[in-house]
């Protein structure tokens, strides 16, 4: 019998209690989804978290096959770290892309954030963002497509454009209205 791909999900982490929780309900519903195969996470911000990860599964598990799985919102930084990882010998590696990774990506979110926009008030879609030139280029485009049905949104990043300037903005959209941060 062949053994099953293992599934690792690769996110940056963090120490935040409620994102640690958010990582468990997200790997349980991989589980329900996939129960044939072992699923973990790994964190990208622990340099070698994810090559050990693959030398624990081909060792202990005989796994010959595994999907990593970013879950990375844009295709930056942390996601080039996992491209750059290179499979362990006889470990056929495959990995998933980012959230907002294609136009199609882009379009498909904006789609699905729309229902929880409000209609009255300001949505701030809010980034952790990319210092390099053009590294928030998928934030951009996410928000002019949430624009381009409902023009009360906007886009602030802590890195890179726009960065916090819109906050400005938003603050004299909001007197008197609601506010609501996706």
């Amino acid at each position: 019998m062949i053994p099953p791909t293992a599934i690792l999900l690769a996110a940056v982490g963090s120490r935040h209690p409620h994102a640690r929780e958010a990582y468990g309900r997200i790997l349980e519903e991989f589980r329900r989804r996939h129960p044939q195969a072992p699923v973990s996470c790994v964190f990208t911000s622990e340099e070698s978290a994810l090559p050990e990860a693959l030398e624990a599964l081909g060792r202990n598990t005989g796994i010959r096959r595994v999907v990593v799985q970013s879950l990375h919102v844009v295709p930056g930084q942390e996601f080039e770290k996992l491209e750059g990882v290179a499979a362990p010998a006889g470990i056929e590696l495959r990995l998933g892309r980012p959230l907002l990774d294609t136009a199609a990506d882009i379009e498909a979110v904006a789609a699905a954030l729309r229902p929880e926009f409000l209609a009255d008030g300001i949505n701030v879609l809010a980034g952790h963002g990319n210092r390099r030139p053009g590294g928030n280029a998928a934030l951009v485009a996410l928000a002019e497509a949430c624009r381009q049905h409902q023009d009360n949104v906007r886009l602030c990043t802590l890195n890179g454009e726009p960065g916090l300037a819109p906050l400005e903005e938003i603050r004299t959209l909001a007197t008197g209205a609601w506010l609501r941060f996706i």
